[in-house]
């Protein structure tokens, strides 16, 4: 066989599988029988359970899409990672209740936050059970775990007559300009309100600069989990 027509064969394949991911919603899984509605259970959450996206970023210089999934530890800890085109892993991370982790696959960084650092910095109640009901659309009050009333940014909720789901989570740190804003659409099947997206617009000031920008998770999957399926392995020796 022609070595040079084998090759050309071999590169219409490659862009014929990546035309199939592009187009099928960054390959995002169809619910199945063991998915869940998350959003209509009150009080009651299965220990573990996946939460996958398809997820696009708007900065001021960057602007991307990918898909991310995360497992769900409930009420411990949220293993997640983001992978980019032909499912190419970009960033692993956890975050539990010490603080939140990010490794930087391609530039091989790995930055840690913990609360009080975060606090001090935006001014922003934060703590573990704050970004896990951020993240499912829940009403969670920092102020009741114990977070400082010196520091915590004005915080509103705004209700849905219609679902009767929060549709937005808005906080706001006055002192620095510091805002975050969290955007729940719902969508309704049969007599339910199911959440199908969130638009996160933020607006951060480090050190003098500004960083403005949003970010939007569609295409919502919930499936339940027997163990946690993603695991972060901190590689300590190129920290920052």
């Amino acid at each position: 066989m022609d070595p040079l027509y084998t090759i050309k064969r071999l590169v219409f394949v490659q862009i014929f599988l990546a035309a199939l991911y592009l187009f099928s919603g960054c390959g995002m899984q169809q619910a199945s029988k063991q998915s869940f509605d998350v959003t209509h259970l009150l009080t009651t959450f299965p220990a573990c359970f996946s939460m996958q996206a398809a997820l696009h970023f708007m900065g001021l210089q960057h602007t991307f899409h990918c898909r991310v999934a995360c497992c769900v530890t409930y009420d411990q800890q949220i293993d997640f990672i983001v992978k980019g085109p032909l499912g190419i892993e970009v960033i692993r991370g956890l975050i539990d209740k010490k603080g939140v982790t990010v490794v930087d696959r391609l530039r091989r960084l790995v930055y840690q936050w913990d609360y009080k650092r975060i606090k001090q910095q935006y001014h922003f109640p934060c703590n573990y059970l704050f970004i896990q009901s951020l993240l499912l659309g829940r009403v969670c009050s920092p102020i009741e775990q114990g977070v400082p009333d010196a520091l915590c940014a004005d915080l509103t909720y705004t209700y849905d007559d219609l679902t009767r789901k929060v549709s937005r989570v808005q906080l706001i740190d006055p002192k620095q300009g510091n805002g975050l804003k969290f955007l729940y659409q719902h969508r309704m099947v049969v007599d339910r309100a199911c959440l199908s997206g969130i638009k996160i617009h933020f607006s951060l000031n480090d050190k003098g600069q500004f960083h403005q920008g949003n970010v939007t998770l569609h295409k919502l999957h919930f499936k339940k989990l027997k163990r946690p399926n993603i695991k972060l392995t901190i590689p300590t020796y190129y920290c920052k």
